[in-house]
């Protein structure tokens, strides 16, 4: 969603090709318990966001770094909640990055997701392993960070 730009309509989603639906909500992820925020995991989120898209749209789901400290089994679930929701659309699902203050925690959620994303047939695209510049939270991307992050995406979709 572009927490910490100036303008948050710059974050990496920008730079995908075509018409861009961005459906984020700060804090959330795959599991119930990543926010504390109430109902708003992606599965939460997947039917209205797809129904905004259009049929033909292909589905980004970009995330994990927010369930960084949520137990495998939860993650696993909320997942699943999600490739439910999502049935019958195409979906790549984009990995966390390795902010530096979540670093310690993001390779499980990595793997977890990995594993997940073979399980259920929908490619997965690791960001893990890119050198990204962050903000002073050490959290969040920095607007070249979310270029460099976009460009990497639009360019394994592409």
């Amino acid at each position: 969603v572009g927490l910490g730009l100036d303008q948050p309509a710059q974050a990496w989603p920008a730079q995908l090709d075509g018409r861009v639906h961005v459906a984020g909500f700060s804090g959330s992820g795959f599991s119930a318990g990543a926010s504390g925020c109430g109902a708003v995991s992606f599965a939460d989120r997947a039917a209205e966001a797809v129904a905004s898209g259009g049929p033909d749209a292909l589905v980004v789901v970009e995330g994990g770094l927010n369930d960084f400290d949520q137990p495998g089994a939860d993650i696993a679930a909320g997942f699943e909640r999600l490739m439910t929701e999502l049935d019958g659309a195409e979906v790549v699902v984009v990995g966390p990055v390795t902010a530096p203050s979540r670093a310690a925690r993001v390779p499980r959620v990595d793997r977890l997701l990995a594993q997940l994303s073979r399980a259920y047939g929908v490619p997965y695209l690791r960001t893990s392993h890119l050198d990204l510049p962050y903000l002073e939270d050490r959290l969040h991307l920095t607007a070249a960070g979310h270029r460099e992050l976009g460009r990497f995406v639009a360019e394994r979709l592409g």
